[in-house]
């Protein structure tokens, strides 16, 4: 193409009258890039100062033959100048800078259109520019698009091409952006209001928040319990302001673009542990832009976003110390120095694990009172009990040896008192039991039972009589301002029943137990309540046993006793007898073990006191008179009184039956307590000739017991020993003395070695004794299995 009075070359600063060739034209924005560094968006005269780039090689340069030229837009007057000084824009607005590649013709200025380019002939045309920052009030998108005129023929018609739109998005210049970082309380990032959050400022928020004046910039916990979790909102915000001009909480700004702020906190003292979550409080806070920190991800700039701080307390934690926790926001999109900004969570104190055992029935109420949880502790005397503390004891009448107590106990996950607004986490506590030496009276040899009382009744049901050993899972009581609501909260009050028995002959006095309950979460933490078992003064004697005998006319019998002090007081024991005045000729004297007699014969007095829980052994001779009928019953009642207190006493009942000279039989046998199926049982009947002559013919019979049958496993251990005789007879040896009958019938039958029965179906078994001379003895002894 022709163009005339348009483009002025060789560094001339007037244009030719004519130029022929091809002009390719970039129009460039200045309000995106760096044309003239002193541009400023207004109007006035600019020149190519950001197109010639020192650091820059060659800056435009051109790759081709050396005949085309770079030119500059002169805006007033029109035209392109080689050279960039000569060239200048700016007075108009709409007439943007331009750079071009002109490519001449052939013969240029000679008026005619000649070749320019060659077929596969080019060039490549190319400049670097920077782009203008800060920019953040336009798009960030630059747009460029080279247009190009020429001659498709020698006659001169002009073509007028456009090339393909490139597009450069414009990012951050860590060099010249200025980012900028604020975090502080939950909504207030800037930390310039006072505020309160509860439950609904942030679901995460189970007690309140506060946010005081003169620490605007601290989110404060007040006092808080071990095993807490307490959750912190708080708001990060990308400013789009000068924080630190305008003396705002804060750093830098304001921001030109998105930032990502990085999250990072103190070191936490032991006892604490520190967990980021997002918003949501249950995510935890990423690593969005994988630098190994968790962060917000991008925030536009003047908006803003939250995250949850948790501070985990550790369960076992008792911490008086007031504690700062340092939560930092640090921009990545800021260089050097770093952009951070600070906030700080604050916990005044952390109470410790609780636990509250206090009795479930105070001693001194009228009508059923709700107990004595959140009451007094143990003020008034550490070893005894008290009505005034939250102890127990036994009705001021007191109680005897022997008797079981029940003390209804509560046990509570709180702290002792009614001061506190809060309790602990849910905790078990280990249950134990001290018997205590208090003023010379020692409880260790009372037995005491921790039982839950499952229905709560004060009382021991027979599906409570498991002992125990801790609570199980107790959770929190959730008001423990007054007592009425501590028992408001029944369902989490463990209910216990202590269970003590008090030993035979346990002195007079008060004895303590003292019950305690521990924390699993802080082994550190117990209470401990007081049971005061008043045991009163119980004198009591007991004379064992009952006897029953037979004896012959004329003839004697020891009756034996044991005597025991059951009471808790020392004191002689006076025994004595009494034999009705209608059997006249009967006498008895108390005798020892060598048959001596003892004090006057009719009454006997020990000689020295009989403490609790002693004994001895008396007996008691009967003469029966020669004369006396046979079949005549005559009882005896013996009686051991107290020396000291009269009123007390017990008797024993001796019974003599008088005989008519026959054979005494005693039967007796072994073991003699529970037994199990398919174990033996031997049974043993001693006889002895009570009359004054010779028995003939005599036979011992026994039956078989029921539920059992005869063991004829070895028939050496069927039995009999002869009258005067030093060895012993048996059905191995002496088959024929002894008989059997089968299924309850009469018959007798000897023992046949050869053919024996079927000692499942033996019924009775006897043996012949023979002549028993007078005061002469023997014994028959077998064997049983049980079914």
């Amino acid at each position: 193409m022709k163009y005339p009075n348009f483009i002025a070359l060789d560094a001339a600063s007037s244009f030719a009258t004519y130029n022929e060739g091809i002009l390719i034209i970039d129009e460039l924005d200045p309000d995106k890039l760096q044309v003239d560094p002193n541009y400023n968006g207004s109007s006035g005269s600019y020149g190519y100062a950001g197109l010639l780039d020192a650091v820059v090689t060659a800056n435009p340069k051109v790759s081709g033959p050396t005949k085309a030229r770079i030119l500059y837009w002169n805006e007033n007057p029109e035209g392109w100048f080689e050279t960039p000084g000569n060239a200048t824009w700016g007075s108009d607005l709409n007439n943007k800078p331009k750079i071009a590649l002109f490519i001449p013709d052939d013969n240029n200025g000679n008026d005619d259109i000649d070749l320019v380019l060659a077929s596969s002939q080019g060039y490549k045309f190319s400049f670097n520019i920077k782009i203008r920052t800060p920019y953040a009030d336009a798009d960030n998108v630059i747009k460029n698009q080279v247009e190009v005129t020429y001659a498709k023929d020698s006659s001169g018609n002009e073509v007028i091409a456009e090339s393909n739109e490139s597009r450069v998005t414009v990012g951050t210049d860590p060099d010249t952006a200025t980012p900028g970082v604020a975090i502080g309380p939950f909504t207030y990032p800037l930390a310039d209001t006072e505020a309160t959050f509860t439950n609904l400022s942030h679901p995460a928020i189970t007690k309140t928040l506060t946010v005081e004046t003169g620490s605007l910039d601290t989110t404060r916990a007040g006092i808080r319990d071990a095993g807490e979790v307490v959750a912190f909102p708080l708001s990060i915000l990308n400013p789009n302001q000068d924080l630190t001009a305008l003396g705002l909480n804060g750093t830098g700004g304001p921001a030109t673009s998105a930032d990502i702020y990085n999250i990072t906190y103190s070191a936490p003292p032991a006892g604490y542990t520190i967990v980021l979550y997002k918003s949501d409080a249950i995510t935890p806070l990423a690593d969005t832009n994988g630098d190994g920190i968790p962060d917000t991800g991008a925030i536009e700039p003047g908006a803003q976003a939250d995250i949850v701080v948790k501070v985990y307390i550790a369960a076992s934690l008792n911490d008086s110390t007031a504690r700062e926790f340092t939560i930092t926001a640090q921009s990545t999109n800021a260089a050097a120095p770093a952009i951070i900004d600070t906030t700080t969570l604050h916990i005044q104190q952390v109470l410790p694990a609780g636990v509250d055992i206090a009795t479930a029935t105070p001693v001194s109420a009228g009508p059923p009172p709700t107990g004595q949880l959140g009451g007094n502790d143990n003020a008034t005397d550490p070893n005894l009990a008290s009505e005034a503390d939250d102890d127990d004891h036994t009705t001021i009448a007191g109680v005897n040896p022997g008797t079981i107590v029940v003390f209804p106990v509560d046990i509570a996950n709180m702290r002792p008192g009614t001061t506190d607004s809060t309790t602990s986490v849910a905790d078990t506590y280990k249950l134990s039991v001290e018997k205590k030496l208090v003023n010379g009276k020692d409880a260790g040899p009372f037995i005491v039972e921790l039982l839950e009382d499952i229905d709560n009744n004060k009382e021991v049901d027979a599906n409570e009589l498991v002992p125990i050993s801790d609570t199980g899972w107790l959770a929190p009581v959730k008001k423990v301002d007054t007592v009425a609501n501590v028992y408001a909260d029944a369902e989490r009050i463990f209910r216990l029943n202590v269970r003590v028995k008090v030993p035979e002959g346990t002195t007079a006095g008060n004895y303590i137990i003292a019950v305690k309950a521990t924390s699993t979460n802080n082994p550190n933490v117990e209470d401990i309540m007081h049971l005061l078992v008043k045991v009163n003064e119980f004198p009591s004697i007991q004379v064992t046993p009952d006897n029953t005998a037979t004896v012959v006319a004329g003839g004697t019998y020891i009756f034996s006793h044991v005597v025991v002090n059951t009471g808790n007081i020392a004191d002689k024991v006076t025994m004595e007898y009494n034999i009705a005045s209608t059997l006249s000729g009967y006498n008895a004297v108390w005798v020892n073990e060598s048959g001596a007699i003892l004090g006057d014969g009719s009454t006997y007095t020990t000689e020295n006191n009989l403490d609790p829980n002693d004994s001895f052994n008396v007996y008691l001779k009967v003469f029966v008179p020669a004369n006396a009928p046979a079949g005549s019953v005559v009882p005896i009642t013996v009686t051991g009184t107290m020396d000291v207190n009269g009123t007390v006493y017990d008797t024993a009942l001796d019974v003599l039956t008088v005989i008519d000279g026959a054979l005494q039989l005693t039967k007796s046998n072994s073991p003699t307590g529970e037994i199990e199926p398919g174990k033996k049982i031997t049974y043993t009947t001693v006889y002895k000739n009570l009359s004054p002559g010779e028995l003939t013919d005599a036979y011992i019979a026994d039956a078989i017991p029921a539920n059992t049958y005869l063991d004829g496993s070895n028939l050496a251990e069927i039995t009999a020993t002869l009258p005067g005789a030093s060895t012993s007879i048996s059905v191995n040896s002496n088959a024929e003395d002894f008989e059997y009958i089968l299924n309850g019938g009469s018959i007798w039958t000897p023992f046949d070695l050869g053919s024996l029965p079927d000692f499942t179906e033996v019924t009775n078994i006897r043996v012949k004794i023979g002549t028993v001379p007078a005061g002469e003895k023997g014994d028959f002894v077998f064997k049983v299995i049980v079914k």
